[in-house]
């Protein structure tokens, strides 16, 4: 069926560069994890980008003879790690898991990106990257303003990390990166979101019983919620010790670990 709808359907969707360049990226194995849910056609994929090491995710849901598609790569139109995606799963290069469904992200329009960042901010960024780089990295630029990036919703966050903790693709460092921008920017309840949902989704996966990743974590996450929650708002305190409450009534201090992270935010 897709690859069916790959020849007819779909290719209408890309321009012929970027299915050149998507069928390239599928040939060269760039696809580097691909998982379907156990339940629905949704899709998840980790692709490799034109610089080396660098990986983007791609989500593909097939609903009625349509698709959505959804990837982190800073393309405004259908991109070539989506048509590469959609040609693993053609080919059946995926793995079934069970999955959350992510909220459709909403691609970033860099142009809208730049302008909500002050100038000022701006000229300072770029002076201090040219005096150590030749060049301005996109991807360091993006995470160095992630606290103008538009706001995701707690399920975004949660569900994301939930799904990269079961499929064992863990790299925390770039939402604990937004965390720390959006509390030095005075986006106290931000903040709150992004480290709660981290420890959220460790421990209701399972992940975070075993794994040194969440464990070194500990203390950064702590004390970014706790500096949110002695600035924050009366409202915003209250969210944190319901938040803390549910730990104590699941018993979940049965990690020592956590329970000292968690004994220390107030």
């Amino acid at each position: 069926m897709i690859k069916e709808l790959l020849q007819e359907k779909y290719k209408c969707l890309f321009t012929p560069q970027i299915i050149f360049r998507g069928r390239d990226y599928f040939v060269k194995g760039k696809v580097a994890e691909l998982y379907k849910d156990q339940d629905t056609e949704s899709y998840m994929a980790k692709v490799e980008g034109s610089d080396y090491g660098v990986f983007y995710d791609v989500q593909v849901i097939l609903e009625d003879n349509n698709v959505k598609m959804s990837c982190t790569c800073p393309c405004i139109e259908n991109c070539k790690h989506e048509y590469a995606t959609l040609m693993a799963i053609d080919a059946n290069k995926y793995t079934t898991i069970k999955l959350l469904p992510i909220p459709e992200n909403e691609k970033i329009n860099i142009n809208d990106f730049i302008d909500s960042i002050p100038e000022g901010k701006i000229k300072k960024y770029l002076k201090k990257s040219f005096a150590e780089e030749e060049y301005v990295n996109e991807e360091k630029f993006k995470k160095y303003f992630s606290c103008y990036l538009p706001e995701k919703s707690r399920e975004y966050f949660y569900n994301t990390l939930f799904n990269n903790f079961q499929l064992d693709i863990v790299d925390i460092n770039e939402f604990l990166d937004m965390a720390r921008s959006s509390l030095e920017n005075g986006k106290y309840k931000y903040t709150f979101i992004i480290t709660s949902s981290i420890i959220d989704a460790a421990k209701e996966s399972g992940y975070c019983d075993d794994e040194e990743i969440i464990l070194n974590s500990y203390n950064k996450i702590g004390m970014f919620i706790r500096i949110a929650y002695r600035k924050g708002n009366d409202e915003l305190k209250e969210e944190i010790q319901k938040w803390i409450q549910k730990y104590e009534e699941k018993n979940y201090y049965d990690d020592i670990f956590l329970e000292d992270m968690i004994i220390g935010i107030k």
